[in-house]
């Protein structure tokens, strides 16, 4: 019984994951990411920790006295 359940849950985990995939197929069409006219998931990503991590320690840089 206990390997029905892991089995229920895994077959699960795999169809709402092909779901969300689905799902992210359609808002985003590879297309419009190719062109540039959309960013992709990874890039938005990549681009907000980037800025994030300037946030975070742009205070921490001394001016520089002339």
């Amino acid at each position: 019984m206990i390997c029905e359940i892991s089995l229920a849950l895994v077959a699960g985990s795999f169809y709402a994951r092909a779901i969300q995939d689905h799902i992210d197929a359609q808002e985003k069409p590879s297309g419009a990411i190719n062109s540039g006219l959309m960013a992709s998931k990874e890039t938005a990503r990549r681009q907000l920790s980037r800025y994030l991590i300037h946030k975070q320690y742009k205070r921490y840089i001394k001016p520089s006295i002339s």
